[in-house]
C-alpha cells in the first residue's frame, strides 16, 4: 500500500520556490543528468514556470515558459507567483509525495497579505492528518537579513505546534559558489547567524546534510529550454551535468531526512489554531462586556450617592425605585446567512466612540454556499 508523504513548501518571493517544486519532481525521477537529457520530452512540469536566459547568438534575453496553464499561478506582476495553497502529488518509489505549494512570503501586498496567506495555509492543512516536513526555500546567494527569516519562522511557530521544529528543513537554491562547486553561501551564513542570535530560543541549529541542503536549478532550467529548442554548447552541458547530479544527491538526502523524522500530527496544530481563533473572536465582545460592566458599576455608584443625599420624603425617594442598566444580548442564528457588504446595504453604528458595521441586508437565508480560498465552490 502506498504511503502518502505531506510536505509544506514555504519561501520568500523570488527564492525560486515554484521552480524548485518542478525541479524536485524531476530530480526524484531521473537520478543522473544523462537520464534526464534522454527523457527531456517526458519532463514532469507540475506547475507553470517562467524564466529568462541569454540567447548565445544574439546576447538578448529570451523568456522561457513551460508547464500547464494554472489559474493559481501568476507571472510578471511583481507579486507572488502562487496565489493560494495548492497540493501537487507525484510518486517516489512506493510513496505518494504531496507537496503543498504556498504563496511567497514577503509579497508586495505586505504583512497583511502574509497573515492572510498563513490563515489559508492552516485551512488547507486541516484536510490532512500528518505533516512529514516543512521545506523552507532560502536563496543561497542572498546576504540580506530580510524580514522573511524572522517573519516566516516565527509565524510558522505561532500557527503550528512547537514540536514541528524537528520537521523543518532548509533548502538553499542558487548554491553554486563557483562553476562545479556547490555548498553554503552567504544566504546560509546569514540564516545561521539569525537562528543563533535573533531567535535562539526556537532551538533550530543549521547542520548541512541534516536540515540544510544545497541545490542549483540551472540544469533543470536549461533542460526545459532545450525542450523548446534553446541552443546549447558542450561546456554548458558539462557544467549542468555536475549541477544536476549534485542536486539529485542533495534532494535524495533531504527526502531521506524527512522520511526518518516522525511526522508531525496536525491535530495538535489544528487544536492550537482553533483555540487561537476563538480567543481572537472573543476578544472584542469581552472588551465590550468589560466596558459595559464598568459603566453599570459607575452608574450604580452615582445612583447610590444621589440616594444618600436625597431628602427622605416619600415623593423624593420614589424617584430611586427604578434604575436602568445597560445589557448586551447575543442573538444566535439557526442557520448560516449570506449578507451584502455594499455601502447601500449596510449601516454604520457608533458604539462608545468606535464605528461598527451592521450588515442589515440578508441576501440568502438559510445559505448553503461555501467558499474556499475566496472562491465560491457550490450550493
Amino acid at each position: 500500500m502506498s504511503k502518502e508523504i505531506n510536505i509544506l513548501l514555504v519561501g520568500e518571493t523570488g527564492a525560486g520556490k515554484s521552480t524548485t517544486l518542478n525541479a524536485l519532481a524531476n530530480y526524484l525521477r531521473f537520478s543522473t543528468f544523462q537520464e534526464a537529457l534522454n527523457s527531456v520530452t517526458d519532463f514532469s512540469e507540475v506547475i507553470p514556470s517562467q524564466f529568462t536566459l541569454p540567447d548565445p547568438r544574439t546576447g538578448r534575453y529570451c523568456v522561457i515558459k513551460s508547464g500547464p496553464a494554472d489559474a493559481n499561478e501568476r507571472h510578471g506582476s511583481g507579486n507572488s507567483v502562487t496565489l493560494a495553497p495548492t497540493g501537487y502529488r507525484f510518486t517516489i518509489g512506493d510513496h505518494i509525495l504531496r507537496v503543498i505549494d504556498t504563496p511567497g512570503v514577503g509579497d508586495t501586498g505586505g504583512t497583511a497579505d502574509d497573515k492572510k496567506n498563513f490563515e489559508h495555509i492552516l485551512t488547507f492543512l486541516q484536510m490532512h492528518k500528518d505533516l512529514h516536513g516543512i521545506l523552507i526555500i532560502v536563496k543561497g546567494n542572498d546576504s540580506r537579513k530580510t524580514a522573511f527569516f524572522k517573519y516566516c519562522i516565527t509565524e510558522l511557530l505561532t500557527h503550528l505546534h512547537r514540536s514541528v521544529v524537528e520537521n523543518i528543513v532548509f533548502c538553499f537554491t542558487f548554491s553554486q559558489i563557483v562553476p562545479g562547486t556547490f555548498g553554503p553561501g552567504q544566504g546560509y551564513d546569514t540564516l545561521k547567524s539569525f537562528l543563533e542570535s535573533d531567535i535562539k530560543s526556537v532551538g533550530i541549529t543549521l547542520e548541512p546534510g541534516k536540515n540544510a541542503f544545497f541545490i542549483e536549478n540551472d540544469a533543470y532550467r536549461f533542460l526545459v529550454a532545450k525542450k523548446q529548442g534553446y541552443p546549447w554548447n558542450e561546456f554548458q552541458e558539462l557544467l549542468y551535468r555536475q549541477s544536476w547530479n549534485h542536486s539529485v544527491n542533495e534532494c535524495e538526502k533531504m527526502m531521506s531526512r524527512i522520511l526518518t523524522v516522525p511526522p508531525h500530527n496536525l491535530s495538535a496544530t489544528i487544536s492550537l489554531h482553533n483555540a487561537r481563533k476563538i480567543i481572537m473572536e472573543l476578544s472584542e465582545p469581552i472588551v465590550h462586556l468589560s466596558r459595559n460592566i464598568e459603566q453599570n458599576i459607575a452608574d450604580m455608584q452615582k445612583h447610590e450617592s444621589e440616594l444618600q443625599n436625597a431628602t427622605h420624603t416619600k415623593e423624593d425617594l420614589a424617584k430611586f425605585l427604578e434604575f436602568q442598566v445597560t445589557d448586551l444580548e447575543k442573538h444566535p442564528s439557526d442557520s448560516p446567512k449570506m449578507v451584502c457588504t455594499a455601502s447601500k446595504c449596510v449601516e454604520i453604528i457608533n458604539f462608545e466612540g468606535e464605528e461598527k458595521i451592521n450588515y442589515r441586508t440578508v441576501c440568502c437565508e438559510p445559505c448553503n454556499c461555501f467558499y474556499f480560498n475566496n472562491t465560491l465552490i457550490g450550493k
